[in-house]
């Protein structure tokens, strides 16, 4: 309030009287002395909350004045969370407007760092990865959110032998290389690679493994198959 009027009496006292009010005026307070106010956020809240505050200046001997205005008070920029699915990660925070910050290198993230834009790939990071992120809004700077990610595991593979001896080894790990052995050894890099289907024989164990790139590789499959006193032949899955 400017400019207020008052009688020339020396040692005149002025009172203020301070007010919230609209619909978030709930979520805040104010503390200080009568003549000095902060305004704050009565509980931890996830949202900013906004009001209109009124102060009004009274003093024996002359009018009242009042001064209005809208003010808004933001909560502290909130923690982001990491999140991944297969090799791409997302960041998010519930800071509405705040800009997120990240590095893949363990280092801590600063406003220089990459800022985040959308879901990314750390498939071709070496791993582990350690994903290290915060939000910004204004001055507000979140505590640091952190997660170290192990490489993924290339899924399974599943062989299939039909009754007359015919291999089919395949992988949902797209991309992935499979590796098989037909005498009972464990596979490795180093053994067939699979390219087609192939026939085996009597009491034959084939196992295969998947490898990609990037990931750790698959767990072992295993297959036998008999034909020894059986029409047809038979496939037992180890």
């Amino acid at each position: 309030i400017e400019n207020f009027s008052t009688p020339s009496e020396e040692n005149l006292t002025v009172s203020y009287n301070w007010g919230l009010a609209g619909a978030a005026s709930s979520n805040l307070s104010m503390t200080g002395t009568a003549n000095s106010r902060i305004v704050t956020h009565s509980t931890v809240a996830a949202a900013d909350a906004s009001a209109t505050l009124t102060v009004t200046a009274s003093a024996t001997g002359a009018p009242n004045q009042q001064a209005t205005a809208t003010i808004t008070v933001w909560t502290p920029a909130q923690q982001p969370t990491i999140n991944r699915s297969g090799n791409d990660v997302t960041l998010e925070t519930i800071s509405t407007g705040a800009t997120i910050y990240y590095t893949t290198d363990g280092s801590t993230p600063t406003t220089s760092s990459t800022v985040y834009t959308g879901p990314f790939s750390i498939e071709s990071l070496a791993y582990p990865v350690t994903i290290n992120a915060i939000a910004v809004r204004g001055s507000s700077t979140s505590s640091m959110a952190t997660q170290t990610f192990a490489a993924p595991k290339a899924a399974q593979p599943t062989i299939s032998i039909s009754s007359s001896g015919s291999v089919t080894i395949i992988s949902s790990t797209e991309g992935a290389t499979i590796y098989y052995t037909t005498n009972g050894t464990e596979p490795t890099t180093s053994s067939t690679p699979y390219t087609a289907p192939f026939t085996v024989g009597n009491e034959v164990t084939v196992k295969a493994i998947a490898v990609k790139s990037g990931y750790d590789n698959s767990d072992v499959a295993s297959a036998e198959y008999i034909t020894s006193g059986v029409s047809g032949g038979k496939v037992v899955l180890n």
